[in-house]
């Protein structure tokens, strides 16, 4: 009766190395949703600027989600064996002042494809789907942005610390329900947690604000620069996220558990922008539309992530860079590399995204990804849509016209 579910769990679990390096139950959990991520080699942890960054990875990256966003993932996992093994999510986040919340619109799924029910004789009495599910919810505070608003509303003084540097932490629980047969000792659940956190640094921004005064007195050449090229933008960042760091077990009817991974993520990153200055472009300030769809210019960014997974087998690093460059906010493209040396795994990873968006009032997009498998087996292609508008920047944008 179980022959089919476990030889394509064993499938789909070499399949997915590197993201599941040994032994361990609930694959799903291991999973990355985020399309962008795929395309980037998952090197994510530390990557705050787009529109959803991910919180899978770091879930202190919620304190940059700001609006409505809902986000659609999917992905056949084994194409070149079963056309019927799907892992799918939808999800939304909540954010604004420096807040973020995440929650499932329904349960993510790993879909191990139809299966046969058996008597012990071998008859056929039905079919059924084995699967895993995830709920999931979070929250995340960038604590210098909401600082600052707080700060604003109670005293009349505008703070300027958030233009230079954030930090950021956040947690997520995601609960996982496994059904591998219909009734029986083969149906699971556990409670995960994650925690995160997250810095930035910004030395230099003058797309979103005028060059400062001592930089023009100081610098007179690099402020005639930045009046030329009109407004770049540099960041640098670190992160640090576990997940699972409560060690949670799937446990089942018979009393029977099984170790969930935990994961200890160490991120940095830096990024590049040009693009037109907020006095010439901002939509809330009444400055040109066009401009806002195609700001920033050029972006580029680059970073990387150390991952230490443990396991009841023991111990495996994997080590991931990624980077990502957007042209006229509109066309994106993605590379990375995952290197697991204790399994003797390098992937080359790959994506591209397109989209539209009007400021930070409104957006959607498109991704899609080339996900490396294991094992010779064929690359898959997560594909994914996302959309979001701002309720905050739309009614200031009301204000001011």
């Amino acid at each position: 009766m179980l022959s089919r579910v476990l030889s394509v769990m064993v499938i789909v679990f070499f399949a997915l190395i590197p993201q599941c390096h040994a032994q361990s139950a609930a694959i799903s959990l291991s999973i990355d949703p985020s399309v962008r991520s795929v395309g980037m080699g998952h090197a994510t942890s530390s990557v705050f600027w787009g529109d959803e960054p991910n919180y899978w990875a770091n879930p202190a990256l919620l304190g940059y989600h700001s609006g409505l966003h809902y986000q659609w993932q999917e992905e056949q996992l084994i194409p070149d064996l079963a056309d019927d093994v799907f892992f799918k999510s939808n999800r939304f986040t909540l954010g604004a002042w420096g807040v973020g919340a995440a929650f499932s619109a329904k349960p993510f799924r790993l879909d191990y494809g139809e299966s046969q029910l058996t008597d012990s004789g071998g008859m056929v009495l039905g079919t059924f789907h084995p699967y895993e599910e995830i709920q999931s919810w979070g929250v995340g505070v960038n604590v210098i942005e909401l600082g600052e608003t707080v700060m604003r509303s109670i005293m009349p003084i505008n703070p300027h610390l958030a233009r230079h540097v954030d930090f950021s932490i956040g947690h997520m629980t995601k609960t996982v329900d496994l059904d591998f047969a219909p009734p029986g000792d083969f149906q699971g659940n556990a409670d995960s947690k994650d925690f995160g956190v997250h810095a930035r640094f910004t030395p230099l921004n003058s797309i979103d604000y005028p060059t400062p005064e001592y930089v023009q007195r100081r610098l007179p050449a690099l402020a005639s620069l930045l009046d030329q090229v009109g407004g770049l933008r540099l960041d640098f960042t670190m992160a640090r996220s576990w997940l699972n760091y409560d060690n949670a077990h799937v446990r089942y009817p018979n009393g029977r558990s099984d170790p969930i991974a935990q994961h200890v993520r160490r991120g940095m990153g830096f990024r590049l922008v040009s693009g037109v200055p907020a006095d010439k472009r901002s939509v809330i300030q009444g400055g040109s539309w066009l401009a806002a769809l195609f700001t920033p210019i050029v972006s580029f960014g680059m970073t990387w992530d150390r991952n230490a997974e443990e396991h009841a087998s023991g111990e495996v690093l994997g080590h991931y860079s990624g980077w990502e460059a957007t042209i006229l906010n509109v066309f994106s493209i993605r590379g990375g590399r995952v290197d697991i040396p204790q399994v003797e795994v390098v992937d080359i990873h790959s994506g591209w995204g397109l989209g539209v968006k009007l400021g930070d009032i409104a957006g959607v997009r498109w991704d899609e990804a080339r996900r490396a498998q294991a094992r010779g087996l064929q690359n898959t292609n997560p594909r994914g849509f996302s959309a979001f508008v701002d309720f905050v920047a739309l009614g200031e944008w009301g204000l001011d016209r």
